[in-house]
């Protein structure tokens, strides 16, 4: 699997090459930001057989849109009580 990934990382890299090579430098910029960061959960779990627990960006997105409405609630309940 280990072999696999690094296929995969060498393929991204040549694609974000390819893409800056064509003047796509947001999309270049996007895929090398993106390779760093996509294989971490696999490499973690190869390394330490332990399986963490992963939050979907929907999910962590909705709490803090609570949290956010939340405090807005709460600082103008304290400005009218002050």
């Amino acid at each position: 699997m280990n072999d696999k990934i690094k296929t995969s990382e060498l393929q991204m890299k040549l694609l974000s090459e390819y893409l800056e090579y064509k003047g796509y430098d947001k999309a270049s910029t996007y895929v090398s930001k993106t390779r760093s960061s996509l294989f971490n959960y696999s490499r973690y779990w190869m390394k330490t057989r332990v399986i963490t627990p992963k939050v979907t960006s929907k999910l962590e997105r909705l709490m803090r849109e609570v949290d956010r409405r939340i405090m807005k609630f709460v600082f103008n309940r304290v400005k009218k009580v002050v």
